[in-house]
């Protein structure tokens, strides 16, 4: 995250009328391009669906348009309002669901599937890759199979809890820069065949091969 900088929401609103504004090159990768949440508050949105919708495919056309980007990731904070959370989840063929592994991760993720997946699978005819990520898994958690269920199209993944992965995420650096020591390795394991996993789906999403 970028303190007090211009960024998507705040084109959203309409505080910022050119997107190459909000766009940064990341600090550690060149070929990765950053744009920032904004100043703008989700509390302080003043604007509908329909128009955050409309707004936000001129904010992505802009973007691929600016750095030609053949993949977009959005980074989607916890229990935002529908004008954050609807248009990002309409656009996107691929949804990662991430959440803490816990007893309660099922109904979180039921929750979710009720309220937006659903929703776009059966009313709206959307053929979305649906991944499902545990995060902070302990020794000896088990999936259960009706968590296996929400993971549409897609896959579940389990990381493991690792307070090295903590650190490195509390200081904003990326954890794939360091040599896997200790649990960190642990971690990298799995994390390492997770993003292998999505590297697939988005190269067959691109090219429609699957390999």
């Amino acid at each position: 995250m970028v303190p007090d900088k211009q960024g998507a929401l705040d084109y959203l609103v309409g505080s910022v009328g050119e997107v190459n504004r909000l766009v940064d090159k990341s600090s550690y990768l060149s070929s990765v391009f950053v744009v920032p949440p904004g100043m703008t508050r989700s509390y302080q949105l003043n604007i509908g669906v329909k128009d955050a919708y409309s707004r936000w495919l001129g904010m992505l056309g802009s973007l691929v348009m600016a750095t030609g980007a053949s993949v977009i990731l959005i980074d989607m904070p916890a229990n935002a309002p529908m004008p954050i959370t609807v248009p990002p989840l309409l656009t996107a063929q691929i949804i990662n669901i991430v959440l803490d592994h816990a007893a309660y991760s099922e109904y979180v993720l039921r929750e979710i599937d009720n309220a937006y997946i659903q929703p776009m699978l059966t009313q709206l005819g959307y053929k979305q890759v649906i991944n499902v990520i545990l995060n902070k898994s302990l020794p000896n958690m088990d999936v259960d199979n009706r968590i296996r269920g929400y993971a549409r199209n897609g896959e579940v993944f389990v990381l493991p809890t690792s307070p090295i992965v903590q650190y490195l995420t509390a200081t904003l650096k990326p954890v794939v820069l360091y040599e896997p020591r200790g649990t960190l390795a642990e971690f990298r394991k799995a994390f390492d065949n997770m993003t292998n996993t999505l590297t697939r789906q988005v190269k067959a999403m691109l090219t429609g091969h699957v390999d």
